[in-house]
């Protein structure tokens, strides 16, 4: 099970799962596996099942010509995203009614960042967006792009991140937050766990070099996509977009003004 490459052991080594391993091995049918899966643990069967569904990905990249990633930076991805999957659950469980989320405004002199990204995994074309709003809800600053060659979602989110923090600090908006419905990226942005090893390490220590330097204050939370939608499209605009030909905006991009409009209906609803 799993495969019976060096490489495939060494992750499952990695993660800790090698007694799953030698278990999964000893079924004789796909259904056999999948209910030993299923009986597992739960955080031990979101992880199992990430990692199935990311080496899956990986044999399909290596398949296409690119280059096999490390085993470390892999694990590291599987791990936070069976992680992120855990958090979401957990929220959805403690929602006791269920509540609709919807975008808020800033406070004072804080501004507002939402960003996002796309990918389309059959052409490997992404794309990323953001907003910046102020205190009264106002859009002061907009962006969107185009990502050619994009590793996965989780590239271009931490692209759309990069760039809404980039624009952010050249006009010196020195109190930000900012959100993502990336709980990947948000665990990566501000926590302390070895992030380097990640494919997209380098734009991670980015992210934190310009938060830590070019302002005040700053923070990141995670949001849910309904709170992030004027991002979301503006992403999708991204993916549209012409090579070395980002768009950004001083005010609400054209075509936007609905989506804007209805955030702040929501806060008076």
């Amino acid at each position: 099970m799993g495969g019976t490459c060096s490489a495939t052991a060494n992750l499952w080594h990695e993660l800790n799962l090698e007694e799953v391993r030698a278990r999964l091995a000893t079924k004789t049918s796909a259904m056999e596996v999948l209910q030993a899966i299923w009986e597992l643990e739960e955080k031990k069967c979101i992880l199992v099942v990430t990692l199935l569904w990311h080496w899956w990905l990986e044999r399909n990249r290596v398949r296409e010509g690119e280059k096999r990633r490390e085993v470390a930076g892999l694990a590291f991805i599987i791990r936070c995203q069976a992680e992120e999957f855990m958090k979401v659950t957990a929220t959805e469980n403690s929602r006791t009614p269920r509540t609709l989320k919807k975008w808020s405004k800033p406070v004072g002199d804080v501004l507002k960042i939402n960003s996002d990204g796309a990918f389309d995994p059959a052409t490997k074309r992404g794309g990323w967006g953001f907003v910046i709003c102020d205190f009264a809800g106002d859009v002061i600053h907009a962006g969107a792009g185009v990502v050619l060659y994009a590793m996965d979602a989780l590239h271009t989110e931490v692209l759309g991140c990069l760039a809404a923090l980039k624009a952010a600090g050249d006009p010196g908006m020195r109190k930000v937050i900012a959100e993502t419905d990336s709980m990947l990226l948000k665990m990566m942005a501000v926590g302390t766990g070895n992030f380097s090893l990640a494919p997209t390490g380098g734009l991670i220590h980015e992210i934190k070099e310009i938060a830590a330097t070019n302002f005040t204050a700053f923070s990141m939370s995670y949001c849910s996509r309904l709170c992030n939608k004027v991002a979301h499209e503006l992403a999708s605009w991204g993916c549209r977009c012409s090579p070395n030909s980002d768009l950004y905006w001083d005010g609400v991009p054209t075509g936007m003004e609905s989506l804007v409009a209805g955030d702040l209906a929501e806060l008076l609803s």
